[in-house]
């Protein structure tokens, strides 16, 4: 078995276990509404020192 061979043979087995070992996440199934109020739920409320006025 050449070099060639045994590095074909090693990408393979390091895909096979990738895929084995990685985990696909839920697709997200919220609208696009849904989402922007979301967001807007999760900000922080504003700060006096960002209300007030730049000098």
């Amino acid at each position: 078995m050449n070099l060639s061979q045994r590095l074909l043979k090693r990408h393979k087995r390091q895909v096979l276990r990738g895929k084995a070992r990685g985990k696909v996440s839920a697709p997200d199934l919220r609208t696009p509404e849904q989402i922007k109020a979301a967001r807007l739920e999760s900000r922080p409320e504003a700060s006096a020192a960002a209300l007030r006025a730049p000098r």
